[in-house]
């Protein structure tokens, strides 16, 4: 199709979709947002905002709140202390693979709200191992190939999240490679390659073995470029990795609802883009295992794996 009619096709299917609300900001009531993840490597931290009427643009930190983490089998929560900009935090105190947490926020008005997760295990892997293919994208960049192999708890769903980390050859600089051309079909099945994620979230749905053979095709291009990159261990910090991390179900779901609610908005380079418009979706709503707010607390736990080049 001529490049004149697609730009003619797109303006009015826009225009045809187009509708005039009214909206009255004086009636906004303001509700509450409440966000953490729990890492064995970070210490306890939530954020907590409210929400903002649509011509804002900009984050409302509530900074008053009374935020709580109970911890089963212990006698008393543990406080935590607001830092600035809604980032309440613990002092030194970090969870415990395995533990069960409940949090706990009363923030006056705004209303009181409560979630509960569990710490995963660290997954484990061996056989980290990447090699670049004789074959090549259209802007002639090499498809690399990743292979390891996964420990499979087949007692019960697991859930992870992984990051393809590539050295660039430049000090301090990195690659989170985005685009995987033929995806494991673990990752296939999670359904978020569509949506052009820059991680990969994935179950053990389909996987039999104790040790699941990992294999994937990365393509050249769609990098997204890292600066300054300290979630990797010193010994690595030069080295091209795959991070890792085992996730807890409400991660899982958080992130997959993320991936297509992110993808399907209006924003940023969309606007400039009309067949990204033209083909754009509807409006997908966040998961939340929040009771009384938005947002998520889910937890996870991470391991880093050097990637061997085998030549």
């Amino acid at each position: 199709m001529p490049h004149s009619l697609i730009l003619s096709a797109a303006i009015c299917l826009l225009l045809a979709c187009t509708r005039e609300l009214p909206f009255d900001r004086g009636q906004f009531q303001p509700e509450l947002v409440v966000n953490g993840l729990l890492s064995p490597d970070s210490v306890m931290a939530v954020y907590v905002h409210q929400t903002v009427p649509l011509d804002t643009g900009t984050w409302r930190a509530v900074s008053g709140a009374e935020v709580l983490i109970y911890e089963a089998g212990q006698p008393e929560p543990v406080r935590l202390t607001h830092r600035g900009g809604g980032r309440y935090e613990a002092d030194g105190v970090y969870p415990s693979i395995g533990g069960i947490y409940e949090l706990r926020v009363d923030a006056g008005s705004l209303g009181q709200a409560r979630a509960v997760d569990t710490v995963p295990p660290k997954p484990m892997v061996q056989g980290v191992e990447y090699k670049l293919l004789p074959t090549f994208d259209q802007d002639g960049l090499s498809h690399s190939e990743i292979k390891f192999d996964l420990f499979n708890p087949i007692d019960g769903r697991t859930y992870f999240d992984l990051w393809v980390i590539r050295r660039t050859g430049v000090s301090n600089s990195f690659t989170l490679a985005t685009n995987m051309d033929l995806p494991d079909p673990v990752v296939q099945h999670a359904g978020c390659l569509d949506y052009r994620p820059t991680t990969f979230v994935f179950s053990n749905h389909l996987m039999t073995e104790e040790w699941y053979p990992f294999e994937a095709r990365m393509g050249g291009r769609n990098y997204l470029y890292l600066n300054g990159l300290s979630i990797l261990p010193e010994e690595i910090r030069n080295k091209s990795a795959i991070l890792l991390r085992r996730t807890s179900a409400a991660y899982y779901q958080h992130q997959k609802a993320w991936v297509r609610h992110h993808y399907q908005q209006p924003i940023g380079s969309r606007l400039d883009d009309y067949v990204q418009l033209l083909f754009g979706g509807e409006p997908t709503p966040l998961y939340s295992n929040v009771e009384g707010a938005h947002g998520v607390f889910a937890a996870f736990s991470t391991v880093v794996a050097e990637m061997k080049l085998i030549r």
